[in-house]
């Protein structure tokens, strides 16, 4: 069966496997992924790999089942499904169920081969539903073959894809649970001692559907098997990070990102989030030693110049900080983090009018937001310039900001 193509746009950053792993010669879009952690807003980003890092045998392929293609854009999950090297008749059976070798006389292994067909002809059906984003279509195709096919592996892990795309996060974690019980394994039982990769595989993608449906402490148990299952894989280490940095648990965090460092070193990721735990910890020098390798890996990723920016403020150099928040893409500094941090260095610098500009700026091209008017208000109050301050303070009134309200009595009454 042909592989559908992936249905994502490209988006910078690099490899989440980083140079030297087991995956780089496989093709796979370059892309980043960021956390979602305390120290700065993220994009929590997963990727699958193509198959690599396998077998080439056929049999063995058709045993791999369809291999997820899973991302967390903004909030946003888009999944696509890529089927690969499905063997119908060979032996080979992505399911450890219903399908595979036909046995007993022929009209047994006709039924047999039917029922092998109609799965595959499902299964390809639904990848194309979910390749243009029709989810729901898909999902009505393969929860009826979930009810005609239930021990079949591969089914149930599509189903979680779509049920994924429909964000019904519970549904899906039920259908990847179900998948990794039809591998021998329950879902929170003991971890079979030898490595096994694709299964580890599914406890990650599961970890990542509990990630999105804010389940913490599920998705910590899902990527914590998956690291047991496949002690080799660094992306393991790095998204278990993840989440426990969302629970509180730094020291832990810091720990799971030694480990991911130490498999692949070139890992921009584990470095850039290690640096922003030392920032958090107000470890600067460290911070700036994590970042730099960051920064070599990812030069261009706008993330680590934003935490550079931050831990120059705070080593009290401002005017460095403005110059390269002033130096990111257009889009980046419009958004409210950022032009607090540039207001922050402007303020340091003893140029209130110039952060007032920033909010003014922004104001402008999103004119019913009253925050922006409020903190321009409060900048230009700062600044002295008692004109400017009251206007926008009443303009943040009228579109309903409470402070704004509480600012515009104090500049009318004299207080």
């Amino acid at each position: 069966m042909a592989r559908p193509a992936a249905c994502f746009p490209e988006t910078e950053g690099v490899n989440p496997l980083g140079r030297g792993s087991r995956a780089t010669n496989c093709r796979v879009p370059n892309r980043g992924f960021r956390t979602l952690d305390g120290c700065g807003a993220g994009i929590f980003r997963s990727f699958r790999r193509y198959g690599c890092g396998m077998s080439n045998d056929p049999h063995t392929a058709a045993r791999r089942g369809p291999i997820l293609v899973i991302a967390v854009l903004s909030g946003t999950l888009v999944i696509g499904s890529v089927l690969v090297g499905r063997s119908l008749l060979t032996g080979g059976s992505s399911s450890g169920g219903s399908r595979g070798t036909v046995r007993g006389g022929a009209g047994e292994g006709a039924s047999v081969r039917d029922s092998v067909v109609a799965i595959e002809a499902g299964l390809s059906s639904a990848a194309e539903y979910q390749r243009t984003g029709k989810f729901a279509e898909a999902a009505t195709i393969l929860a009826k073959l979930a009810e005609q096919a239930p021990t079949d592996r591969a089914v149930r892990l599509a189903y979680a894809q779509a049920l994924l795309g429909l964000k019904r996060y519970e549904e899906a974690l039920k259908q990847f649970d179900s998948a990794i019980a039809l591998s021998g394994v329950s879902s929170g039982g003991a971890v079979p001692q030898k490595r096994d990769a694709v299964l580890a595989q599914m406890h990650f993608e599961a970890g990542t559907c509990a990630n999105a449906a804010g389940m913490i402490d599920k998705a910590m148990a899902y990527y914590e098997t998956a690291q047991a299952l496949d002690t080799a894989e660094p992306r393991y280490p790095v998204f278990l990070a993840m989440v426990q940095i969302r629970s509180g648990q730094d020291a832990a965090a810091m720990a799971s990102l030694v480990r991911a460092i130490k498999l692949n070193p070139d890992m921009a990721e584990a470095w850039g989030t290690m640096a922003e735990l030392e920032f958090k910890a107000n470890r600067l020098q460290l911070a700036r030693q994590h970042l730099e390798r960051a920064r070599t890996l990812q030069p261009d990723v706008s993330r680590w110049r934003i935490l550079e920016a931050r831990i120059l403020n705070r080593q009290g150099d401002p005017e460095t900080a403005a110059t390269i928040i002033q130096s990111l893409p257009p889009g980046e500094r419009a958004d409210k983090s950022v032009m607090a941090l540039l207001a922050e260095s402007f303020g340091m610098l003893r140029q209130p009018a110039q952060a007032a500009a920033v909010y003014e700026r922004a104001f402008a091209a999103a004119p019913t937001d009253p925050e922006l008017a409020y903190f321009a208000a409060t900048w230009y109050q700062r600044a002295g310039d008692a004109e400017r301050a009251h206007a926008l303070a009443r303009t943040a009134s009228m579109l309903g900001h409470a402070g704004a309200k509480d600012m515009l009595t104090a500049i009318e009454t004299g207080r």
